[in-house]
C-alpha cells in the first residue's frame, strides 16, 4: 500500500480483500447506513494509481478479462468501484463512537451500530451524504419445504450418459436439456461461480470432488462457511442443499447441472432473524465474488418484510441494485423468484432485479407450483424470467454422509437456472450477460408467448448454446 495510506489502521485491514467487519456491533445501539458523498482521498488518483490501488485491495486479472468480454476497456474496465470508501472517512465515523459493521465499495457507505447522540455528530460531517435507519423486521418466511429423504445407492456403474448414472435427479437435469450437454463435455468446467446462502456442509459425499477456490463467512469475516459452533441448528441446511444441485456428483444419486465448476462460497445469512443488515453482508459477498472473477451466481434469498410491493422495480431495493451492477462488471447472478404465489405481484428482492435472472418453480411435468410467486415488477416488466425444478427437487439431504432428499421451494429452481447459465457461459465463453439473458430467454419452451407465471419458460441449455441471434 502507498505511503499516504500506510499509517491508517483501517487501510491496513482492508488490505485483506474484503469488504470488512471493522468490529462487532453493539446489540444496545441502533444500526445505521452511513452513505459518502464521494471516495475521498481515492478521487485524487490519476488512472494508473487506481488502477495499482485497485489490485492491492484484491481486484483480480480474471475479473479483467471477464468484464473485458462484458465489453469494458479503458478507463471504464478499472474504476472508483474498486476501492472501498475512504479508510479516513470510516475512521472518523469509528472514532465518533459507531461501531462499523459492513462496507460497499458500490455504494461507498458502511453500516454501523451507533446510538442518537453519536448518529447526530456523523450527520453533521461533510463527507456524509446521508444517515438513514436500518429497518427491523419479523423472521421471513422460509424458503423450502421437505418432502422426502432416503439413503443414496451404490453408482450403477460407468456411464454419464445412462440415466442410472443420475439417480432420481435425471428427471430435472433432463428438462433443461443439460444431460445431453454432458454428453457432449459441458459440465461447468472452467466457469467461476459464486452461491451466497446461509452455510455449506461439505462432508456431504456428493461434494468429494468440488473445486472451492475461495469461502469467505462474511457475518464473521473469516474463511470458514460451514456450521460453526454458534450457529443455530440447521444454519447451512438451505445453502447445503442449493449447492449440491448444481455441484453434486454422486453416480447413481446425484448429477449436478454444472458440476465440474469451480466455487466461492458466500455464507451471509444469520438465520435465527432477518434484518436490514443481512441485505448489506449479501452485497458485500458479492462485491467480493465480482473482484475474484466469477461469471455466474446463485442466490435462493429473498427480502420481502421490509419492502412494499411498489418497491420492487429492480432499482430500490439494495440487492437488487447490486445484482445490475454486477450484470455490467460481467457477473450474472440468478436469484429465486419468492414463495408468495399464487397471487400477481408477489416477487421478493432481488427477484424483480434488471440485469439478472429470476427463476420460478415448476414440477416435474413442467407446471407451475402454486406456491411460485408471480409477477409483474412493479416497474411492469414480466417476472419470473424462467422456471426450472423446484417441485420435489432432489438433492443432498444436510447433516449426512449419503444421504437424498426431495424440496419443493423456487430456492430448489434458482441452483438450476444457475447450473444451466453456467454450461452456457462454457460453451459459449465470449458471449456478455445480455447475449447469455436473451439465448436462454428466446430458445425457452414459452419464448413466443412471456408471462407473468412462467416467464419466457423452460430453458434448453443445447438450444441456447446454439441460438445465433435469428
Amino acid at each position: 500500500m502507498r505511503e499516504s495510506h500506510s499509517t491508517n489502521p483501517i487501510a491496513a485491514c482492508l488490505l485483506a480483500g474484503m469488504l470488512l467487519l471493522i468490529v462487532s456491533p453493539s446489540f444496545a445501539a441502533q444500526p445505521y447506513w452511513v452513505e459518502f458523498s464521494d471516495k475521498g482521498v481515492w478521487s485524487t488518483l490519476d488512472q494508473p494509481d487506481l488502477e495499482a490501488a485497485a489490485f492491492e485491495y484484491g481486484l483480480t486479472q480474471r475479473a479483467i478479462e471477464r468484464r473485458k468480454v462484458e465489453g469494458l476497456s479503458g478507463d471504464d474496465l478499472i474504476t472508483l468501484d474498486d476501492l472501498p470508501p475512504d479508510p479516513e472517512y470510516v475512521s472518523i465515523v469509528s472514532e465518533l463512537g459507531a461501531n462499523v459493521r459492513q462496507q460497499s465499495r458500490w455504494f461507498n457507505r458502511v453500516s454501523v451500530a451507533a446510538d442518537e447522540g453519536v448518529i447526530a455528530q456523523i450527520e453533521r460531517l461533510p463527507f456524509v451524504d446521508r444517515v438513514t435507519p436500518v429497518r427491523q423486521l419479523l423472521p421471513a418466511r422460509s424458503s423450502y419445504e421437505v418432502v422426502e429423504t432416503f439413503d443414496g445407492n451404490p453408482a450403477p456403474g460407468p456411464g454419464i450418459d445412462t440415466p442410472g448414472s443420475y439417480g432420481r435427479s435425471y428427471l430435472q437435469a433432463l428438462q433443461v436439456n443439460a444431460v445431453e450437454a454432458h454428453r457432449q463435455g459441458i459440465t461447468g468446467k472452467g466457469v467461476l461461480m459464486v452461491i451466497i446462502d446461509g452455510g455449506y456442509e461439505l462432508s456431504h459425499e456428493c461434494f468429494e470432488s468440488l473445486d472451492v477456490i475461495a469461502e469467505w463467512d462474511v457475518t464473521n469475516n473469516d474463511d470458514y462457511t460451514g456450521q460453526s459452533p454458534e450457529d443455530p441448528s440447521g444454519q447451512s441446511h438451505h445453502g447445503t442443499g442449493c449447492l449440491s444441485e448444481i455441484s453434486g456428483y454422486s453416480p447413481g444419486n446425484l448429477i449436478g447441472i454444472a458440476y465440474e465448476a469451480s466455487w466461492l462460497l458466500v455464507k451471509s445469512e444469520y438465520i435465527a432473524d432477518e434484518t436490514v443488515q443481512e441485505e448489506d453482508d449479501w452485497v458485500a459477498g458479492l462485491e467480493w465474488a465480482e473482484r475474484l472473477g466469477a461469471s455466474v451466481g446463485s442466490s435462493s434469498l429473498g427480502y420481502t418484510d421490509w419492502y412494499n410491493t411498489a418497491d420492487y422495480d429492480g432499482r430500490y431495493p439494495v440487492t437488487s441494485q447490486a445484482i445490475t451492477r454486477a450484470a455490467e462488471k460481467g457477473l450474472l447472478m440468478v436469484t429465486s423468484a419468492s414463495n408468495g404465489g399464487p397471487q400477481p405481484m408477489t416477487l421478493g428482492a432481488p427477484a424483480d432485479c434488471v440485469g439478472g435472472l429470476s427463476i420460478g418453480a415448476i414440477d416435474s411435468l413442467g407446471t407451475i407450483g402454486r406456491f411460485s410467486s408471480r409477477g409483474p415488477t412493479a416497474d411492469g416488466r414480466i417476472k419470473p424470467d424462467l422456471v426450472t425444478r423446484g417441485v420435489k427437487t432432489l438433492l443432498a439431504a444436510p447433516e449426512t454422509a449419503n444421504h437424498y432428499s426431495f424440496w419443493n421451494g423456487t430456492s430448489m429452481a434458482c441452483p438450476i437456472g444457475a447450473g444451466v447459465v453456467a454450461l452456457v457461459r462454457q460453451a459459449r465463453p465470449e458471449w456478455d450477460v445480455d447475449t447469455v439473458i436473451r439465448a436462454l430467454k428466446e430458445t425457452a419452451d414459452r419464448a413466443d408467448r412471456p408471462d407473468n407465471t412462467y416467464g419466457w419458460g423452460i430453458p434448453d441449455v443445447m438450444k441456447a448454446i446454439a441460438w445465433t441471434g435469428e
